[in-house]
């Protein structure tokens, strides 16, 4: 008898009764929200990050800011202005690095949101006269993602400026540098590309905004040898060095010009860089270890080239020395 009534008491137990236009209300709260995610080495607390976008937004207050799972962030805001200034002046950055801000309320599954792809004005340089039009643009802009405008939108450029394309781009995948593309004449030309508001930690390598060590050497060597396919090794246009997994055996560290001067009988693999620095080749990087990458051959630089650096610097000092004297006697 007990034990029935254990059951009978169970089984009346109430389940929260909602309606769906109660729901609807809650929802409404969150509106004007977004989920984020910092594409960032640093792990931000709610205090560090509610930092950092009081920087981003001065005007907005009070923003709500709520950590979802191990990545995403919920961060609200009050009106529909603050709202579209989220939505019109992307990309953001936090510390340099890219925060993806996708919209989101209550009535969108979190599962539904992709916060792997980001809006970025293209550049499109080197266009050929026959590639202004809307179908070529889209064409090539289409290759690196969805493509959402075009500026100009008839790709009739002006004088001096060029044609751009808002393009939806994966995070994951570089970010790649052109493509060569074939006029009506048959003729391959390489377009460049270049991407405004890149973060500040896009690797120099594999360009790839969400980069992982281990897949860096093999992006990155299909880079270049996307670029180079049809290129001379001897050409102008070739990747520059830090692009090149070839040369990135090297580590360039500034070395103070004096010092050079007094040692470089003892140091012969130097390279001059400019008259005040030089670029010391001694060290292989991170990648060098890693990809097995040999270094570049150190050059060898003569005393004698640093005789004429100094011999023009006590030039400048005594046509310097000179003149202060002729204005102290016109004084």
């Amino acid at each position: 008898m007990e034990y029935s009534s254990l059951t009978d008491r169970l089984k009346a137990l109430k389940e929260p009764q909602l309606s769906y236009e109660i729901l609807l209300q809650g929802a409404d709260q969150f509106k004007f929200s977004f989920l984020g995610n910092a594409y960032s080495s640093k792990v931000y607390t709610v205090v560090e990050l509610d930092k950092e976008l009081k920087k981003l937004w001065p005007k907005s207050k009070d923003i709500f800011i709520k950590k979802e799972g191990n990545e995403f962030w919920l961060i609200k805001f009050h009106t529909h202005d603050e709202y579209e200034v989220v939505l019109k002046f992307h990309p953001w950055f936090i510390e340099g690095d890219l925060l993806v801000l996708e919209p989101w309320n209550p009535k969108i599954p979190k599962s539904k949101v992709d916060l792997t792809k980001q809006l970025f004005w293209m550049r499109l340089y080197n266009m050929q006269p026959g590639f202004v039009t809307p179908d070529i643009v889209n064409g090539i802009a289409g290759a690196m993602g969805e493509v959402k405008e075009l500026d100009p939108p008839d790709c009739i450029i002006p004088k001096g400026k060029v044609q751009k394309a808002l393009v939806l781009i994966d995070v994951r995948d570089p970010l790649r540098r052109g493509f060569w593309m074939k006029n009506a004449a048959g003729e391959e030309k390489w377009i460049r590309l270049f991407y405004e508001k890149q973060p500040r930690n896009l690797c120099g390598y594999c360009y790839t905004i969400d980069h992982k060590e281990a897949e860096c050497g093999i992006i990155a060597n299909f880079l270049l040898q996307q670029q180079r396919g049809h290129l001379s090794t001897n050409s102008i246009l070739d990747p520059p060095a830090w692009t090149n997994p070839a040369m990135r055996g090297v580590r360039n560290v500034q070395v103070n010009m004096h010092q050079v001067h007094q040692e470089v009988e003892d140091q012969p693999s130097l390279v001059i860089e400019n008259q005040h620095t030089a670029l010391a080749i001694n060290e292989e990087c991170m990648h060098a270890q890693t990809h097995n990458i040999n270094p570049v051959p150190n050059a060898v630089i003569m005393p004698e080239n640093f005789g004429l650096l100094t011999s023009r610097k006590q030039t400048i000092l005594s046509q310097i020395f000179l003149w202060s004297l002729l204005k102290i006697k016109v004084c």
